[in-house]
């Protein structure tokens, strides 16, 4: 399935919170011309898992590019953080977890 495209990796998926750590989403308007510059600052951190850009259809959110991000607890979570918004000069909106209502997907494989 990887080799055909259907699949691009396989890999567990960590309960960040169990093993004592912290984690969010964070969100960031980024512009046009800055997009490679600020993805490449934050893929440069230990903990990002996830970092995509997004463009809203509809709607009036601000942010395009949006990211995971776990640390090994709250104060390095912030300062990792600020780091990023002292490195691009853009604010970053943390939006940590509240609650989960889903975890996981399960396919039935032949």
């Amino acid at each position: 399935m990887i080799e055909k495209g259907y699949v691009r990796r396989l890999a567990p998926i960590i309960n960040t919170q169990a093993m004592g750590r912290e984690a969010t989403l964070a969100a960031i308007k980024v512009p046009e011309d800055r997009i490679d510059e600020v993805s490449a600052i934050i893929n440069s951190y230990r903990g990002v898992s996830h970092n995509y850009l997004r463009k809203g259809k509809n709607c009036n959110i601000p942010y395009n590019m949006w990211f995971t991000m776990s640390a090994k607890d709250d104060e390095e979570l912030h300062s990792r953080l600020k780091e990023i918004e002292d490195r691009t000069g853009l604010t970053v909106r943390s939006l940590p977890t509240t609650k989960k209502f889903k975890i996981g997907v399960r396919f039935k494989i032949y």
